[in-house]
């Protein structure tokens, strides 16, 4: 949290009697909510008014107020939110447990070894649980496998990935994955829904962190 990300709470109604008792990770949640409402009151007059099929559509300042009334309707919500949330929190008294969330960041390694490690002895992980195995199988029953950009891409998803560190490794497969979501679209035989397809592969090589339960809150479900 910065002094700017304080400001900007403050500034749309978010100040210490919702945030005083709240850990970082949830002040910076309440930032990334903020910036959304503020993004969908500015870009949902115009939407709304274009897609009105009403010949004698209300004028976009209607909407710019009904916006405005959804924004404050919103910011109310999260101030709930946050003391739900709290009210969840302080069953951990551990601050070990509380300040770390519910969620933890996957690390890099788990990443690779979950997504894109070809599975050997582990026979706990099915091709179905491993995008490097699904990939491969899609390249050699979904497309013409003599095609040129084809076998590039095997090759590609074949290679080993390039790094010191796991991070700088997935950043070569997202970077790989992204470099193969371009090639195929130039493949005219094939028995999927390609361009679908490449889409998807092009969103998972933008897809940069994972996250997973926190095993300390598990404890705590019930």
């Amino acid at each position: 949290m910065t002094e700017d990300d304080y400001e900007f709470l403050s500034g749309n109604g978010i100040k210490d009697s919702i945030l005083k008792r709240c850990p970082d990770w949830l002040k910076k949640w309440c930032v990334h909510v903020v910036e959304y409402i503020l993004l969908e009151e500015e870009k949902l007059p115009s939407i709304n008014q274009k897609d009105c099929p009403d010949a004698n559509k209300p004028t976009l300042e209607y909407y710019k107020i009904d916006a405005i009334q959804l924004r404050e309707s919103r910011l109310t919500s999260l101030a709930v939110t946050v003391n739900k949330v709290l009210h969840v929190l302080s069953l951990y008294t551990d601050p070990a447990v509380r300040d770390k969330g519910p969620i933890i960041k996957v690390p890099a390694e788990e990443i690779l070894d979950r997504l894109w490690v070809t599975p050997k002895q582990d026979k706990s992980k099915s091709k179905a649980e491993n995008f490097k195995m699904d990939l491969i199988y899609l390249l050699d029953n979904r497309f013409k496998t003599d095609h040129p950009a084809v076998k590039q891409c095997r090759d590609w998803v074949t290679t080993d990935p390039k790094g010191h560190t796991a991070e700088e490794r997935w950043a070569w497969v997202r970077n790989t994955v992204k470099r193969i979501s371009y090639r195929l679209r130039c493949c005219e035989d094939h028995r999927c829904q390609k361009d679908a397809l490449c889409d998807f592969l092009y969103l998972f090589s933008k897809v940069e962190t994972y996250f997973k339960p926190n095993p300390l809150y598990a404890k705590k479900r019930d």
